[in-house]
């Protein structure tokens, strides 16, 4: 008789996902270093994470999001232009970095109501790309705009 053995067990699982996790992080790091300099910087940062989403689920993406924004948080330069650190956050990029977090919710939920469409995970990344941009562009304007007021007095 021979002992065989269930490939899927519980802990493979586990530990196949805090790779997987950990990798897409790492890779939305090096996509964020990848930068074109503007008054916002253009970076590839956006394209890891929706590559994190697509590829792993909203669940897993978001949680390799938050574990890159914790990294970031910390202090390790990960953020767009090699920043980092917690006031990293509350610059004027801060929202865009924030809004990946909302992407991911944005992605899950879309996805779950249109989950009979054949494209509803390319719909999805469009509305969670659109949620990314409210997020980013709107703090970005409540930023500078507190400061133009702030010059003013």
């Amino acid at each position: 008789m021979k002992c065989t053995r269930n490939v899927n067990t519980p802990l493979k699982s586990n530990l196949r996902s805090v790779v997987l996790i950990s990798l897409f992080s790492a890779v939305i790091a090096v996509c964020s270093l990848i930068c074109i300099p503007f008054t916002v910087p253009f970076t590839m940062q956006l394209f890891g994470v929706f590559c994190s989403f697509y590829l792993l689920g909203s669940k897993k993406g978001t949680l390799s999001v938050l574990l890159y924004i914790f990294i970031g948080a910390v202090g390790l330069p990960v953020f767009a232009g090699f920043r980092g650190g917690f006031g990293s956050l509350f610059d004027a990029t801060g929202g865009f970095i924030t809004g990946f977090v909302f992407s991911g919710l944005a992605y899950w939920l879309s996805t779950k109501a249109l989950k009979n469409n054949k494209y509803s995970k390319e719909i999805s990344l469009l509305i969670s790309l659109l949620v990314c941009y409210i997020f980013g562009a709107g703090y970005f304007a409540l930023f500078y705009s507190r400061g133009e007021y702030l010059k003013s007095l």
